[in-house]
């Protein structure tokens, strides 16, 4: 299977990330250099401090992208039955702290740790658990 480069570049230039060199090592062995350090998640939603927002039905888990706050608080609405699964990641992506509860919460505050930039919110079990949607306040 033969991968579309121009498909490749313009999902790369989406995330801030850039091909460096293109290598032909063969007739089907391509190795692709790429630079990833100023990469962003392009479907992050960023949300400034005391601010709220409030989510809709979910299709993925909520993706957020945040810069130097403390605290977070999720809302579940009304008929929900959210079991928290709370991901906190650094800029590279790497997993700083996992928040997993096993019972339903109709709202939630935690501590953010340092150097978060990404946050994933979403349901323990499945997405049909909030299927009314989460408000978020980042502080």
């Amino acid at each position: 299977y033969m991968l579309d480069p121009v498909v490749l570049l313009t999902e790369l230039k989406k995330n801030n990330s850039e091909v460096i060199e293109v290598i032909n090592n063969g007739s089907n062995k391509w190795f692709y250099e790429i630079d990833f350090l100023h990469s962003e998640l392009d479907s992050a939603i960023k949300i400034d401090s005391f601010e709220r927002v409030d989510f809709q039905k979910p299709f993925r888990a909520y993706m957020l992208k945040i810069s130097k706050a403390k605290s977070l608080q999720v809302i579940s609405r009304n008929l929900n039955n959210w079991f928290p699964h709370i991901v906190f990641f650094d800029k590279d992506l790497v997993v700083l702290t996992v928040i997993k509860k096993e019972r339903v919460f109709k709202g939630l505050k935690v501590t953010i740790p340092e150097n978060t930039r990404y946050i994933k919110v979403t349901d323990t079990y499945n997405l049909i658990n909030i299927k009314r949607g989460l408000s978020v306040i980042v502080r």
